[in-house]
């Protein structure tokens, strides 16, 4: 090895000594991004609570409020959340929901304790998915329609465009909550 290649080598090994240092040995860059925590150089310490002041006489601290959970909402107390949530179910291809959350109560009680279990092997099909195909195009084409209400209120008729399964989409209220009747 001759003299200029120890030379090289040397100052080589040196300046990179030297990065290798200055990196390690500097603090880390603060985060970029907003939001993102940067934390505090070490010796430095956050304010602690014990170290503010106290309250003036006859003022108490008040607890931090109470929160009360949001109310779960109903879809079927309004005709066009139910409409959606209809289409939603259809989509998704749960049937038994469907039919479970949006056949009148009364239509229910006159189906028998198998019906549910016969209606999912029947949609399992491809007939029952040409049936649940059919169902979701009806009701997707009556999401922005404006249905015609009877005297009541309480039951709206969507008339379908040509070429649907049905004539027309009937959604009857029934203790305030809409069923697809």
């Amino acid at each position: 090895m001759n003299s200029r290649s120890l030379l090289v080598t040397f100052i080589a090994v040196g300046l990179a000594a030297t990065v290798s240092y200055w990196l390690w040995s500097t603090p880390a860059a603060p985060a970029k991004k907003p939001g993102a925590r940067v934390h505090p150089p070490v010796g430095l310490r956050s304010e602690e609570p014990e170290n503010f002041p106290p309250l003036p006489d006859g003022v108490a601290a008040t607890p931090a409020p109470q929160l009360t959970p949001a109310p779960t909402i109903d879809p079927q107390t309004e005709l066009g959340t139910a409409i959606q949530d209809f289409a939603r179910l259809a989509q998704s291809g749960d049937v038994v929901t469907l039919m479970q959350n949006y056949m009148p109560p009364d239509e229910q009680a006159r189906m028998g304790p198998d019906a549910m279990s016969q209606l999912q092997e029947m949609m399992k099909s491809p007939a029952g998915a040409i049936m649940t195909q059919m169902m979701l195009n009806d009701i997707q084409a009556i999401q922005n329609a404006t249905p015609t209400y009877d005297e009541t209120g309480n039951r709206a008729t969507f008339v379908l465009p040509p070429g649907s399964s049905e004539s027309k989409a009937v959604f009857v209220r029934v203790n305030g909550r809409w069923y697809r009747e």
